[in-house]
């Protein structure tokens, strides 16, 4: 029996209801020792991630950030 290699089709167009050109991230930038992530985007917003201390389960090498300050 042959599998089904081809991906799920997913429609994406309802975001262009709700995502500008303002919300396309323009910079990523993390501080030196990683613990802090900043992004920014074209509407000029900036929101700042702290790294988590505990450990995913499902992904113990990718580190979890949460949402610390949003400007």
């Amino acid at each position: 029996m042959a599998e089904d290699t081809e991906s799920p089709k997913i429609n994406h167009s309802f975001l262009r209801d709700y995502v500008t050109e303002a919300d396309v991230i323009s910079t990523v930038e993390f501080n030196q020792t990683g613990e802090l992530l900043a992004t920014g985007d074209k509407g000029g917003r900036v929101v700042i991630f702290q790294r988590e201390s505990e450990v995913s389960p499902l992904h113990p090498f990718i580190p979890m950030y949460t949402l610390w300050l949003n400007v």
